[in-house]
Order: structure tokens, then C-alpha cells, then sequence
């Protein structure tokens, strides 16, 4: 029970920070013009995936044991954070954009 306690918490943590990192990074690229087009692509991407893999767990469990479906999914989703470090974009720039030539410099004092 530990064990899969402990998976959990590691899925949600990495759950919210991909969500809470990522998606902004995507609506910050989109131009505004279509801003919303991309954000109704990206709840229904999220939701159908939801869809998906609930049933899919689900029967894995069966076969399984909650366990072993925990663990998997919490290395899965280690696996995707450290793929996500490796990017230089993410790692250096919250937005993950290039800086802006035309920001504003202050004066040498």
C-alpha cells in the first residue's frame, strides 16, 4: 500500500507541473488569431487520452494489480519529466521562447 501511496504521489506531482508548464508554453507560442482553436485542440487531446487510458489501466489492474500500474505509470511519466529536462528551451527560458531583441535595456550606471 506504500508503494502504490507513494506512485500516486509522484503521478500527481509530475501530472500537475507537465500541466501547469507545458500548456502555457504551447498558448504562448499560438498567435492570437488562434489562441482559442488551440486550447479547444488541447482539452480535447487531454480529455480523449483520459478516455483512453483510464479504460486501459483499468483492465491493466485487473490483470495486474493496482501496484504494478502505479509503478509503471509513475516511471512513465519520471521518464517524460527528464525527457522534458533535457530541452534547453525549457530549461533556460520559462516561456521557452527566444528573448526578444526589442526589450528594453537599462542604462550602464
Amino acid at each position: 500500500m506504500a508503494e502504490a501511496t507513494a506512485a500516486s504521489l509522484v503521478i500527481g506531482i509530475g501530472n500537475g507541473m507537465f500541466s501547469a508548464h507545458i500548456a502555457p508554453l504551447i498558448l504562448t507560442a499560438t498567435p492570437e488569431s488562434h489562441l482559442s482553436r488551440v486550447q479547444a485542440v488541447l482539452v480535447l487531446v487531454q480529455s480523449l487520452a483520459l478516455l483512453l487510458m483510464n479504460n486501459l489501466l483499468g483492465t491493466l489492474a485487473d490483470l495486474e494489480g493496482p501496484t504494478v500500474v502505479t509503478v509503471a505509470c509513475a516511471t512513465m511519466l519520471v521518464g517524460a519529466g527528464l525527457l522534458g529536462l533535457t530541452s534547453g528551451p525549457l530549461r533556460k527560458d520559462r516561456t521557452g521562447l527566444p528573448p526578444r531583441s526589442d526589450s528594453v535595456s537599462t542604462p550602464n550606471t
